[in-house]
This record gives structure tokens, C-alpha cells and sequence, in this order.
């Protein structure tokens, strides 16, 4: 049987629009980006003379006039966890940004040389942040990256603007070409925010040392916000490797206070090894407690479709029948040589193989089937109530799911001909 769960139409129409809209807000961010690092150096060196400025000016104005368009006519708009509708949508953003992006996407530096113009110009940054904070909710589980990428973002539009703030204060050099003086810029700069000082550049007026040591005190902040951020992406490590690490730590511990035999050392070492390179070292079921049941089932069935489509008993049943048997399967990995159960044990499974090989061994030991890939056993003691009335021993490293007697009576009460095929084969295996 070939599972998949059903695909939701809006929910794709919904994946084209986010993403058409997140096309259309990276375009917005580099125009803003662009006129937030070329406005200050177009005061400064006055670049007004140039068909260039003139060109990009126009050209970036039209963006911002047709984002605001493009922002009423958008149905969905994330104010924090919640989704607005579409009237809320237009309500929300008159409220926070229509203003601003009014203000940004009128050229008023074509008109007034003026640096009130260029922070008119930076309201539309506003609104990239948001973009960027809906972004790290949208990916959180590349937050860690995102956030450092955001910050370098931040931070390089930072020094350029405390550069040209600089040029401002001291003035042009005129001995210097203008890439010249702003490479100065930027070098007082960095040698003030990262605490070095040469001392080559100094500060001379009032206004010079007050502005240094304000560039300072912004320096001790970046490099504390700096330091914490990288600290807490290197701590939030890979689930299952996080908890790889733990076992391996334990084992240590162990070993350094109890004698443990090479052989068995060495078994210990490889399962640990083994789950964490097949991704198997996170055990979902703590996730799936918080989640409501529809959810539940879903995020269930999604996670074990592919076991359930390699169960040849399963082919043909019912929707229901999977989605609640899906629930209650539970992982079990086996590393070479070890025993799922003994001849005489208490029949409380059954199992389903996902990946492995397994051998059945009678009483005497002797071979009496070889189980593989969407095979079960353990069904004959769980319908007769008897002891188990053979081993079962994996072969190699073997990938199970294990449905407790529990769990087996209550789905199959529901679904007799599921029962009654599982009762068939047990009979076959008990004869």
C-alpha cells in the first residue's frame, strides 16, 4: 500500500503566496539596504550632480509606491503568533506602516540636501525589521544562523553610519580622493568600537570625544550581544547529537567508576553510535504529549508512514485503522546478537520490522524462519495468552516498532478483519 497524506489546496496556495511575498520583501530590504548606505555618502560627498543618483532615486521611490500597494492588497500579515484576515491585514498595516512607508518613498533628497532627508529615507528600515523578525519566526529552526545573519546586517549598516558621521564631524580631507577619506573613516571606526586605539586619528574638538565615546559604549554592547549570540548557537546542537554526546558522557562516567568488559564497552559504544548516525537518538513521543489529538495523529502518521508502507498487512486497511495504530507504535532498536525475547517469556508485544534482519529459534536453538523488512511477529502469545514459544534474535542492527497488548487489544476490537488476518498467520506459526 502506497500511504500519503493528503495534500491541502489552500495550504499550497497559501506556500506560493509566502512565497512570492518573501521574493517581493528581499527585493524591498536590498533597495533599502542600498539607500541606507548610499544617501549618507551622497550628503557627504554630494553626489547630486550625478545621473546616477537621480536614476537610482526614482527607481527606488517607484519600489517603495509599489510596496505599499502590494502591502494593502496582502491577505495575510503576521502580527506575532497571530494570523490577521484580510480586513485586519489592511487595519494593521495603516496603523504601524502606511505612515512610514509614505514618508520613505517620497524623494525628498531631490529637492533638499538636507540630513532630515536621509532619515526620512530610513523609515523604510522599519520595516525590514519586521520582515526579518517574520523571517526568524517562519525558519525557527535555522533561527541560530538567521539571527548572526540579521546582526551582520545591522551591525556593517552601523560602522557605515558612524563612519560618515565621523567624516561629518571632521570634514572632507581634500589632500584625499573620496574612497581615500572614507577607508579613514572606516578605520577610526572599527579601531574605536573594538576598544584598539591606535591613537594615529584622534578626536580634537568637544563634539569629536563626545561622539568617540559614544562609539565606544555601542563597541561594549556589539561585542557583549556578539559574544552571547555565538555562545548560545554553539549550545543549541543537533537534538540528536546533543543527546549522543550525553550517552557517551555517561558511559565515560560509568566506565571511570565501575569495570566494564572491553566487548560490552564497545556494544554500548556502537548502539549509541548507531542511533545517532540513523537519526534515531530523539525519541518523538515527549513532542507528541503537547500537541492536541488531530495534530497528534498527523505529526504521528506523517513520522511513521514509512514503516506503515512496508507492512504488507497493512495494505488494503482502512484510513482509520492506521491513523490509530500509528499512535501507538513505539521505536526499539536491536544491535547484533540481541535477544527481542526468550522460549517461555511473557507474551506483552508484538513487533513490526522496519529495517533488519532477525532469526526464530525453537527451544533447541534451532533455525525456524528468517524475519526481514515488514515482517511481525510476536502475535501468536499476544491471541493465545501463552508464553512466548520461540527466540527471536536480530541478525545485524535492526529498526523495530513495538504495539504493547494493551494498545493490540483496543485497535483490533475496532477492526476484526484486521484481527482476523493477524490471527491467520499466528495460526500458521503456531502449527
Amino acid at each position: 500500500m502506497k500511504f500519503d497524506l493528503p495534500e491541502n489546496i489552500a495550504d499550497l496556495k497559501r506556500s506560493r503566496h509566502e512565497r512570492r511575498t518573501t521574493i517581493w520583501r528581499f527585493v524591498v530590504s536590498i533597495c533599502a539596504s542600498f539607500t541606507a548606505l548610499y544617501m549618507p555618502l551622497e550628503y557627504i560627498f554630494n553626489f547630486k550632480h550625478d545621473l546616477f543618483f537621480y536614476i537610482s532615486t526614482i527607481f527606488i521611490s517607484l519600489i517603495y509606491i509599489i510596496d505599499i500597494f502590494i502591502s494593502l492588497l496582502n491577505t495575510r500579515f503576521k502580527k506575532g503568533e497571530e494570523v490577521l484576515d484580510r480586513h485586519n491585514t489592511r487595519t494593521y498595516y495603516l496603523k504601524h506602516f502606511l505612515v512610514t512607508d509614505i514618508i520613505s518613498a517620497i524623494p525628498f533628497d531631490l529637492f533638499f540636501n538636507h540630513p532630515v532627508c536621509i532619515i526620512f529615507r530610513f523609515l523604510k528600515l522599519y520595516k525590514v525589521n519586521n520582515f526579518m523578525y517574520q523571517i526568524k519566526q517562519n525558519e525557527f529552526r535555522y533561527v541560530g544562523y538567521l539571527t548572526f545573519l540579521f546582526f551582520s546586517f545591522w551591525l556593517i549598516h552601523s560602522v557605515h553610519w558612524i563612519g560618515c558621521g565621523w567624516l561629518t564631524l571632521v570634514g572632507i580631507d581634500s589632500s584625499m580622493n573620496n574612497i581615500s577619506n572614507y577607508i579613514q573613516a572606516m578605520y577610526w571606526t572599527s579601531t574605536t568600537l573594538t576598544g584598539t586605539g591606535y591613537g594615529d586619528i584622534v578626536a580634537i574638538t568637544n563634539l569629536q570625544r563626545i561622539y568617540a565615546i559614544l562609539v565606544q559604549f555601542f563597541g561594549f554592547g556589539v561585542l557583549g550581544f556578539l559574544i552571547g549570540n555565538i555562545a548560545s548557537m554553539l549550545t543549541k546542537k543537533d537534538p540528536a547529537k546533543s543527546q549522543y554526546l550525553d550517552n557517551m558522557e555517561k558511559l565515560n562516567n560509568l566506565i571511570h567508576y565501575r569495570e566494564l568488559h572491553p566487548g560490552l564497552e564497545n556494544r554500548i559504544k556502537d548502539y549509541y553510535t548507531y542511533l545517532w548516525k540513523k537519526r534515531l537518538g530523539f525519541d518523538e513521543r515527549s513532542f507528541l504529549a503537547g500537541l492536541p489529538k488531530n495534530l497528534k495523529t498527523d505529526v504521528a502518521l506523517y513520522l511513521k508512514k514509512d514503516v506503515v508502507e512496508k507492512i504488507p498487512l497493512f495494505k488494503g486497511a482502512d484510513s482509520k485503522f492506521i491513523e490509530e495504530i500509528a499512535i501507538f507504535l513505539r521505536p526499539l532498536i536491536l544491535t547484533p546478537g540481541d535477544r527481542v525475547f526468550e522460549v517461555g517469556d511473557e507474551g506483552k508485544e508484538m513487533y513490526f520490522i522496519v529495517k533488519g534482519n532477525l532469526r526464530v529459534l525453537s527451544r533447541e536453538g534451532k533455525l525456524l524462519a528468517v524475519l526481514s523488512d515488514g515482517d511481525f511477529f510476536g502475535e501468536v502469545a499476544l491471541f493465545n495468552n501463552d508464553p512466548r514459544n520461540a527466540s527471536v534474535e536480530a541478525v545485524g542492527y535492526c529498526d523495530l516498532y513495538i504495539l504493547e497488548k494493551k494498545e493490540f487489544n483496543q485497535v483490533l476490537c475496532k477492526y476484526p478483519e484486521i484481527a482476523g488476518q493477524i490471527a491467520q498467520k499466528a495460526k500458521q506459526r503456531e502449527g
